[in-house]
């Protein structure tokens, strides 16, 4: 067989980078080095599915095959809209997360030169190599790319195929555990990780109670699409929406009750945004959306659109409705200083809005004084000036 040589990709850094510079390299060759080691694993799997074994092998080989090149189209097509600043500020720690993926990437490679050098051959020997390539996948960053590319309009999403990837190899070890125990326990494990990986990542970045993202999630995921809006000179929104009288309802009908209201409104919020939109819980009663690439003329129609059908919704004998606060603004800025002058500007709305009776909504005019606001009054698409 004609061997594929694979060399891991170096981009040269610049003499001296500045801070933005320097993050947008360690972005790039955490994707580099990411692609580097799942067209290992392709490579490999392409190996294996060419050994004369039984035709369950080679045609499970070749499914892994198959599924490692949707792998590989997954991460160049991240790397593409990575140019456009998508992905700059997704990690914590840029430096920390390229020297794991590094480790992971080298291991990948080293697996590589002892498959050419055919040191696996048995059935037992291949899947523990199947192994080893799959447990440098389970790494806390390909979850956060995975979960970053489900708010990317027509990008793929690769948590739940990746999920079906692991159960693909599981049920293999499984099946012929008969060959080599170890293969089940390997296999119980493997899966039994994947799974407290994602649930470990669900609890840091998503709200138990209503399901939407905690504050953590949602600044992680605002802000790569907030630097693609500067480099795209996009307008962005901010939408603060307050459930009136919440402590009412756990007052009078309990906290289950309360539970119950909240998981409503996050569910008829995130039905009625797009899907590149970003919804977040801050605490309480209060959520926030996120949207991008948004105009007045699509911001406004969307808060009546969910103030209205919440008014709809009853908790007991109490009618919901929710105090909705708005800003928008071409960004120019730093996106971190423009969200948070977006954030208090829409709070400032969401305060008028309270102010006004509640159950109604206020755009934020920054022609006027910062207490001026434009009013839509619930259940009308026209707005009118106060």
């Amino acid at each position: 067989m004609a061997w594929t040589v694979l060399k891991l990709h170096k981009t040269p850094m610049k003499n001296k980078p500045d801070l933005k510079q320097e993050q947008e390299q360690l972005v790039a060759d955490i994707l580099q080095k990411c692609l580097d080691a799942d067209t290992i694993a392709l490579h490999v799997y392409r190996e294996f599915a060419s050994l004369p074994l039984t035709d369950d092998i080679v045609n499970f080989f070749k499914q892994m095959q198959l599924e490692e090149s949707r792998h590989v189209a997954f991460w160049r097509g991240l790397q593409k809209i990575s140019r456009e600043g998508f992905v700059l500020q997704l990690f914590e720690d840029p430096r920390k997360t390229d020297s794991e993926i590094s480790a992971m990437s080298k291991a990948a490679e080293q697996l590589y030169q002892e498959v050419k050098r055919h040191r696996y051959r048995t059935i037992p020997e291949l899947f523990c190599a199947t192994l080893r390539i799959e447990f440098s996948f389970l790494h806390p960053p390909f979850l956060e790319l995975f979960r970053f590319a489900e708010f990317i309009p027509g990008h793929q999403t690769m948590e739940q195929e990746y999920t079906d990837h692991i159960n693909h190899i599981t049920n293999m070890l499984r099946i012929h555990s008969y060959q080599e125990p170890l293969l089940k326990l390997s296999a119980d494990y493997i899966s039994k990780l994947w799974e407290t990986s994602r649930n470990f990542y669900k609890q840091g970045i998503l709200d138990a109670a209503s399901g939407v993202l905690t504050r953590q999630g949602f600044y992680q995921q605002l802000r790569p699409l907030a630097y693609l809006a500067i480099r795209r000179e996009l307008s962005i929104g901010l939408m603060i929406l307050d459930i009136d009288d919440f402590k009412k309802i756990n007052d009078t009908y309990g906290h289950p009750a309360g539970d119950a209201v909240l998981t409503m409104v996050s569910n008829f919020i995130v039905r009625n945004v797009r899907k590149s939109d970003i919804v977040g819980r801050f605490g309480g009663d209060e959520f926030v959306v996120f949207l991008s690439d948004v105009t007045e003329d699509v911001l406004m129609p969307m808060a009546e659109k969910i103030s209205e059908g919440i008014r709809g919704q009853k908790s007991g004998n109490a009618t919901i409705t929710v105090s909705i606060g708005l800003a928008m603004e071409k960004i120019i800025d730093p996106p971190d200083a423009v969200v948070e002058r977006l954030l208090n500007e829409a709070d400032q709305a969401l305060y008028e809005s309270k102010r006004a009776g509640k159950d109604c909504i206020r755009l934020f005019n920054r022609m006027k004084k910062t207490n001026k606001t434009k009013t839509a009054k619930p259940g009308k698409s026209k707005n009118k000036d106060r």
